[in-house]
C-alpha cells in the first residue's frame, strides 16, 4: 500500500512557505482535516482511492487502514477503483466528502464490490477521558443487526456491561464508548437472539489509557470460519492484537425459548437479504419465498433441523437460478405446528 501526497496538498505547502501570513489569514492556524481510511470490502481485492481525480491510496488491501492523514479542508470527489486499473475512468463507487479544518474523520469503504457503501464519521485521535475510548462501525453485511457484550476474563468471564452495544445494523456507528484499560472478551451476538453467538474476540487494552480506536465488524458470513471478524484500529492505522476466545459463555449453549421468524435484513434490499429464525426444539423446517400473488419462488430450507438459531441468505433468484424482478415478496416458515410469514421488498 502506498499513500500518495495529493498535488493540492503539495501546492498548499509551497504557498504556505512563500506566503505564510496570507495562508494563515485564509485558513487559520491549522487548515487541515485528518482522515483515516479503512478498506472493508472483502471481495474487491486491492483498491485505489482517488481524491479529486488524484491518486491518494495505491493498491490498498482489504482490512488495511491508514493513520489520520492530513488533507486540506474542502469538498472532495472520492473514487474507489479496482487496484488493477491505472486510472479512475471506471470507479465502482463515487462519493463526496466535505472535510472541515481541524476535524478528524474515519472513512470506511465496506459492503460488497457490486454494492459498495461508504461510511464516514467524525472522530478523535486521543481520549478525552483518560480511559480507552472507541466507537463501533458495523461493516459486515451478512450478520444482520448485532449486539456486542463485554465480559471480564479475570472475573470468570462475567458480563461487564449487558448489551454494551445494542441492535446496531450494517453501516451504523455508535457514539464513543469508554472502558477502563484491561483485558476484555467482546461477544458478538444476533440482536434478536443473544443465545446466537457469532464469535468472541479477546482484546488486551491495558496499554490504551488515554488512547482511542475504531472497532469494526468485518467480513462475510456469521462466524470466523466464514470470514467474520471484529478488528480494532488505533490512530496510526495499526490493527490491535486480538484472538478468538475459546472461553464458553453461559449463554452459548442455550437454545431459543420460542419459535420465531425475524424481520429480514436489510429491507428493502438489493441484491441479497438475511432471513433469521429460531427453533426451541428439533423440527421439520420449510422456509420458502413467494411472490405478491402467492406463487412459489424459492425454497430456501427443507430439512430436519435441531434446536437453535439459524440465518439463511436469499440472493434474489428463483429455484431455477433466474433473477427475480423488483417487488414485494413473502417469506414463510413452517416448523412442526409453527407457521409464520413476513414481507420484504426487493428494489433494483
Amino acid at each position: 500500500m502506498t499513500v500518495c501526497s495529493p498535488r493540492f496538498l503539495l501546492l498548499f505547502g509551497i504557498v504556505f512557505l512563500l506566503f505564510p501570513c496570507a495562508a494563515m489569514a485564509q485558513f487559520g492556524s491549522d487548515p487541515l482535516a485528518r482522515v483515516q481510511f479503512i478498506h472493508n470490502i472483502p471481495d474487491s481485492g486491492p483498491i485505489d482511492v482517488y481524491l479529486n481525480d488524484v491518486l491518494w491510496l495505491d493498491d490498498f488491501n482489504f482490512r488495511e487502514a491508514t493513520a489520520f492523514e492530513p488533507l486540506l479542508n474542502g469538498i472532495y470527489k472520492l473514487d474507489l477503483v479496482a487496484g488493477v486499473d491505472t486510472t479512475n475512468d471506471n470507479p465502482f463507487r463515487t462519493d463526496q466528502l466535505d472535510l472541515r479544518q481541524e476535524v478528524y474523520y474515519v472513512v470506511a469503504a465496506q459492503g460488497r464490490a457490486f454494492t459498495p457503501k461508504l461510511t464516514w464519521v467524525t472522530a478523535r485521535a486521543t481520549s478525552v477521558s483518560g480511559n480507552a475510548e472507541f466507537f463501533v462501525i458495523h461493516g459486515s453485511p451478512d450478520t444482520g443487526p448485532i449486539d456486542i457484550r463485554l465480559r471480564d476474563p479475570a472475573k470468570g468471564n462475567t458480563i461487564v456491561s449487558q448489551g454494551y452495544v445494542n441492535n446496531i445494523a450494517f453501516e451504523e456507528t455508535t457514539i464513543y464508548l469508554h472502558l477502563v484499560p484491561a483485558e476484555y472478551n467482546f461477544e458478538v451476538t444476533n440482536a434478536f437472539d443473544n443465545s446466537r453467538v457469532f464469535a468472541v474476540f479477546h482484546f488486551n487494552l491495558n496499554d490504551f489509557g488515554g488512547r482511542t480506536f475504531v472497532l469494526l465488524s468485518s467480513g462475510l458470513g456469521t462466524s470466523p470460519s466464514e470470514g467474520f471478524s471484529l478488528i480494532g484500529y488505533d490512530a496510526t492505522g495499526t490493527q490491535i492484537a486480538s484472538s478468538i476466545s475459546t472461553t464458553a459463555t453461559e449463554d452459548a449453549s442455550e437454545v431459543p425459548e420460542t419459535f420465531a421468524l425475524a424481520p429480514n435484513y436489510p429491507n428493502p434490499f438489493n441484491p441479497s437479504t438475511a432471513l433469521a429464525y429460531a427453533l426451541p426444539r428439533p423440527a421439520s423446517v420449510r422456509l420458502s419465498v413467494y411472490d405478491a400473488l402467492g406463487r412459489p419462488v424459492r425454497t430456501l430450507v427443507e430439512a430436519e433441523q435441531p434446536a437453535g438459531s439459524y440465518t439463511v441468505q436469499w440472493d434474489g433468484h428463483d429455484d431455477a437460478g433466474r433473477p427475480v424482478p423488483s417487488g414485494v415478496y413473502l417469506y414463510r416458515i413452517i416448523a412442526g405446528n409453527f407457521a409464520q410469514a413476513r414481507t420484504m421488498l426487493l428494489v433494483k
